[in-house]
């Protein structure tokens, strides 16, 4: 990913492990996760996007579903899992929504079961939980 953003022009990119960032604490606004939170250890990344967002900062995460097939790598977990786990680590979830995705478009759909897609949207609390 890093390569194909200097290749399209981007200028600061940074590759570095989400668990351990080389940012200061207080940084960013926004820390998005899109597909990848179940490559990492949760609990660290979540820990460590809390110490870069600034106050009231939003993470924003899409992750496959348990039910969901993957390569056997990835760390499937529930919307209830990753929600829990957003709050235990300082984070007041905002927005959940369980999603059908294909190439034509996108719908919500009411169990997660019949979902391929999860989204959550939180926002940084002032105390851990």
């Amino acid at each position: 990913m890093a390569t194909l953003a200097l290749q399209k022009g981007l200028k600061n990119v940074i590759q570095a492990n989400a668990c351990f960032l080389p940012f200061r604490a207080r940084y960013f606004d926004v820390v998005i996760f899109p597909e990848s939170i179940g490559y990492l250890d949760m609990v660290k990344a979540l820990r460590e996007a809390r110490r870069v967002l600034k106050t009231n900062g939003r993470a924003i995460i899409t992750a496959y579903p348990a039910h969901m097939h993957s390569d056997d790598f990835y760390n499937k977990s529930s919307l209830a899992q990753i929600t829990a786990r957003l709050q235990r680590a300082g984070f007041r979830v905002l927005d959940v929504k369980m999603l059908k995705v294909n190439t034509r478009n996108i719908r919500e759909v009411e169990a997660e079961e019949h979902s391929n897609l999860l989204y959550i949207a939180a926002r940084k609390t002032s105390r851990r939980m």
